[in-house]
């Protein structure tokens, strides 16, 4: 079985003003830095945990795994 490596975190308190900034270039100029395709990191005050890659677009696009509703969306 594979080691699992602990989740890379952005230190800091918010990276809001980074995203505004950067644009769409926020998540590649992160996961390239830190060598990773998943991370965590904090936006507008709210934990996020970033997924980029083919793994992750398989995994958010498995209905089992996730459940949408547009009552949650407020």
């Amino acid at each position: 079985m594979r080691e699992m490596k602990p989740m890379p975190k952005l230190e800091g308190k918010d990276y809001t003003a980074s995203l505004m900034r950067e644009g769409y270039q926020f998540l590649p100029n992160r996961r390239k830095g830190l060598q990773s395709d998943v991370f965590e990191t904090h936006l507008l005050g709210e934990r996020v945990i970033t997924l980029s890659g083919e793994k992750a677009a398989e995994l958010f696009y498995d209905m089992d795994k996730f459940v949408w509703s547009f009552r949650d969306m407020r």
